[in-house]
């Protein structure tokens, strides 16, 4: 689905909040502030969903509805971390709350902060897939030319026996 201006505005716009919020949730995670990182991975979490559901042209309807869409597209794309974001971030509290009554260590929920980042990264793989590397980019008017064999990304390609 090709986006207007103003999707396209607005998919940048989740996007870098999303990359924000679960930046500084990582951030709060490591200073032991679970709580607030659980608030933060919530945000995170919703405005890669609604991204992708704006890609995809869909409409969603409250928080009810973009969890149930997150739930639908894990589903979909046999993706458990997708499926099963919004019910780690919900058990998260629990969680902490478990782990600081115990004076256990919080491997536990490392584990479901990585769980839901990876989900967030792999909604945003989906939302905002990067250009074929032989096709110009858009904002670049084509191509930086190469060098010998050289990749936009400054590797040299492979050489192909003939």
């Amino acid at each position: 689905m090709q986006l207007s201006e103003r999707e396209a505005a607005r998919l940048r716009r989740y996007n870098g909040q999303s990359l924000r919020l679960l930046t500084e949730a990582v951030h709060e995670a490591r200073q032991g502030r679970w709580l607030r990182a659980e608030e933060l991975l919530w945000g995170a979490l919703t405005l890669a969903v609604k991204g992708i559901a704006l890609t995809r042209g869909d409409e969603l309807d409250g928080q009810a509805g973009v969890e149930e869409y997150a739930r639908g597209l894990g589903r979909s794309l046999r993706d458990r971390r997708i499926r099963d974001a919004f019910d780690q971030v919900a058990a998260f509290a629990d969680t902490a709350d478990r782990v600081r009554e115990s004076h256990a260590r919080a491997d536990r929920l490392v584990v479901m902060l990585e769980g839901v980042a990876s989900a967030i990264e792999r909604l945003w793989d989906l939302a905002c897939p990067p250009p074929p590397e032989d096709e110009p980019d858009a904002d670049e008017g084509g191509p930086p030319p190469r060098a010998n064999g050289q990749r936009r990304n400054g590797r040299r390609r492979p050489r192909r026996n003939s």
